[in-house]
């Protein structure tokens, strides 16, 4: 397989144990790379569990270096492979859907990354479900400007997408730096907007109708609003403007008409989030192409059966033991999961 997977961890050796636990179960082809930004302490169990469960991983101490992405850029300086994709340490990719993604990327070339549905497996904290990446269709537009405004009114991130290395390289290096991180501290949802833009911009963006990835349940308070009050928040979203235009900045007509629906669509999506920039209505939606998006969404019973199908069904269950299926919104799912996950 010519990918490499990057895991980027602070502080968590026992989301990393199970993680590479799982990694070595599966048997993954793939080349892994660890880069840890945790304590003293941390690192020193992090690179014992990586002499025990799998060994031929590449270690790369980070220490400092809060960031994840600013983590990750120090990873890709390792990466030979032409693929390339970011692992969180509490997250378990599917092998079969890493391979439909390379072999999609290897037959379209004007695509820069590619993914598929996330499922959110649950906890005694956190219930079952979709994750916020798992419906969102391809972003097949051949205007790099026209992808990122269609990209921003639904979006969904591609920090976890299988990349082209030099696609992936150039959107790290992006979201890696000021004025995302800083030394009072790190906007991690705009620079994972960076990132994301950035990868858009650099080539058309796939949806693969597929089981991906499972996720462990976020536990606590989302950061938005700490961050909306950081004084470089306007600075960031300057920043990813002035990059989701430059495709057209030798064209004043056009860049004009597309700053002013860029501005629309982004004050769209700081709305869901509660931030106001500007009192204009964002109810009409003057493009001609749409994106491409699927009627029907899986039912999360049915991607459960598909997940029990595959031979990473028992390497899961043992990696993450923990589950628990009551907070599954239906009794039929409920009793399916339960079922499935005790079998």
């Amino acid at each position: 397989m010519n990918l490499t997977i990057i895991i980027p961890t602070y502080n968590r050796p026992a989301n990393l144990e199970a993680c590479l636990t799982y990694l070595e179960q599966i048997k993954l082809l793939a080349k892994v790379v660890v880069v840890d930004g945790s304590v003293e302490e941390s690192a020193k169990e992090n690179q014992r569990i990586i002499l025990a469960k799998r060994p031929a991983t590449r270690y790369i101490r980070g220490e400092g270096v809060l960031h994840p992405l600013t983590r990750c850029c120090l990873a890709l300086a390792e990466v030979s492979t032409p693929y390339c994709v970011v692992c969180a340490d509490d997250d378990f990719m599917i092998p079969s859907a890493l391979s439909r993604c390379i072999d999609f990327l290897d037959v379209n070339p004007d695509y820069s990354s590619a993914q598929g549905t996330s499922l959110r497996l649950p906890s005694s904290e956190g219930a079952a479900g979709w994750g916020r990446n798992s419906i969102i269709g391809n972003l097949d537009m051949d205007c790099p400007v026209e992808r990122v405004i269609h990209h921003l009114s639904s979006y969904a991130h591609t920090c976890y997408a299988v990349h082209r290395t030099a696609v992936l390289q150039k959107s790290l290096h992006f979201a890696g730096a000021a004025p995302f991180v800083s030394l009072d501290g790190c906007l991690w949802l705009q620079a994972e907007l960076a990132q994301s833009i950035c990868t858009v911009v650099q080539g058309k963006s796939a949806w693969l109708p597929m089981l991906y990835i499972c996720r462990t349940p976020t536990i606590g308070d989302r950061q938005d609003e700490q961050e909306y009050c950081h004084p470089n928040f306007s600075k960031c979203v300057a920043a990813i403007k002035q990059y989701a235009l430059f495709p057209l900045e030798n064209d004043p007509k056009q860049i004009k008409e597309a700053s002013q629906l860029y501005d629309l669509v982004m004050g769209k999506y700081l709305a869901k989030r509660k931030v106001s920039l500007t009192s204009k209505s964002y109810s009409f939606w003057p493009w001609k192409g749409s994106r491409q998006t699927f009627s029907r969404k899986p039912s999360l019973s049915g991607s459960v059966r598909e997940l029990a199908k595959l031979s990473e069904w028992t390497a899961l269950k043992k990696a993450y033991p923990d589950a628990i299926p009551f907070n599954l919104k239906s009794k039929w799912s409920r009793n399916l999961y339960y079922r499935l996950w005790k079998s």
